[in-house]
């Protein structure tokens, strides 16, 4: 997704709060490592089990987790949009209020992140979307106008 894009998604997400369940936001570099293998599997598997571990085996919560971790593995196995992006923020709450959001990103991320909380952790695309602005210059004098428009990342 382009970077200037963001702010609306942003905005949407933001008016998520107090759900009923635990809230994921996951943040994942899509990028091969120094021997060209993916790292984002094996991040997911030790990501998620240790939210789990803090619920109760019987517990609602545990099982929306649960389901949340499912939604996202299928979306990277079956929805993920070819060519594959440099980066993905996924956003999921199995309970109340729906809420899956994968948005794939352009530009890249430093890493893996994992935050189950009540409402999206925003900051990483919101810092994303400033670090990767476009930006437009202006050049004027008396016999034209030239405009210069900037972008970092892709």
């Amino acid at each position: 997704m382009p970077i200037a894009t963001l702010d609306p998604v942003l905005d949407r997400l933001a008016r998520f709060t107090n759900a009923p369940m635990p809230v994921v936001s996951l943040y994942l570099d899509l990028s091969a490592n120094d021997q060209g293998r993916q790292t984002h599997e094996q991040f997911l598997e030790r990501g998620f089990a240790e939210p789990s571990a803090t619920y109760a085996s019987d517990s609602t919560f545990r099982e929306a987790l649960s389901r949340d971790e499912s939604r996202i593995r299928r979306y990277l196995s079956e929805e993920l949009p070819t060519p594959r992006p440099s980066a993905l923020a996924v956003f999921s709450c199995n309970g109340g209020d729906e809420l899956f959001e994968a948005i794939p990103l352009d530009t890249p991320l430093e890493g893996h992140l994992l935050y189950v909380d009540d409402e999206p952790h925003l900051f990483p695309l919101a810092r994303a979307a400033e670090q990767y602005a476009t930006y437009a210059a202006v050049v004027v004098n008396s016999n034209t106008a030239r405009v210069f428009v900037c972008a970092t990342g892709s």
